[in-house]
């Protein structure tokens, strides 16, 4: 991903804590400037949503579940 976005960067839009559990919903987003997955550079930004659940202990992440909108990137590389 970095040689392709080597400006790859990532914000939280939310993050929500109930017990030990912390939810950060986020964003990445970089210029593409190489080959990504088969798909040649073009130089526009890609956006990629995703969330990522953590569980809390001792004041450490101790687990960490996540998903990615796949399909959000397949359409952006495929010009859609």
């Amino acid at each position: 991903m970095r040689a392709a976005v080597p400006d790859w960067r990532s914000e939280a839009d939310h993050y929500i804590a109930e017990g030990d559990l912390v939810v950060e919903h986020f964003h990445a987003y970089g210029r593409r400037t190489g080959e990504l997955f088969g798909a040649p550079p073009d130089g526009k930004t890609l956006t990629l949503r995703g969330i990522h659940i953590f569980r809390i202990a001792d004041d450490k992440i101790v687990e960490r579940w996540g998903r990615l909108d796949d399909l959000g990137l397949q359409q952006q590389l495929a010009g859609g």
